[in-house]
């Protein structure tokens, strides 16, 4: 029996999107153990790529669902790169889909970072939203002080 073309397009873009995680793996490694520097060492091409990976697979796939997931992770690893415009014109195609809530959130993360507020202190809002409260646990989590 032939394989359908849903199926088709289905596995040709998990492939696809499977080369965009790829990329992410090689844009975000964990400092070797007996570096002098702690945490993660990130590379903006391999964000961007893994984007541009992403929106190929949400171009292929059919089903909306699938379509809000690639494009919603597009955004996500734009946010990642730095390109706050970009992410945040991304974000707002699946505004309406099942992602609002992440979308939303990707969106003023941006406007954030774009407002120059640092990284760390927007994770911290963010946390602290989920878990009212807990800023200074959270706060010494993150070593700001």
């Amino acid at each position: 029996m032939p394989i359908s073309l849903d199926e088709i397009q289905r596995k040709a873009s998990e492939a696809v999107a499977a080369l965009g995680d790829r990329a992410e793996q090689k844009g975000r490694k964990s400092l070797d153990q007996s570096s002098k520097t702690k945490g993660w060492v990130e590379s903006v091409d391999k964000f961007l790529e893994a984007a541009a990976y992403y929106r190929i697979a949400a171009g292929i796939v059919r089903g909306e669902a699938s379509k809000s997931f690639f494009t919603f992770r597009e955004g996500a690893f734009l946010e990642e790169a730095g390109e706050f415009s970009r992410a945040i014109e991304v974000y707002s195609t699946v505004a309406d889909s099942e992602y609002s809530k992440q979308a939303a959130e990707g969106i003023s993360r941006c406007r954030s970072a774009m407002a120059g507020i640092p990284k760390e202190e927007i994770i911290l809002a963010q946390l602290n939203a989920l878990m009212p409260g807990m800023a200074a646990e959270f706060k010494s989590l993150l070593n700001l002080d």
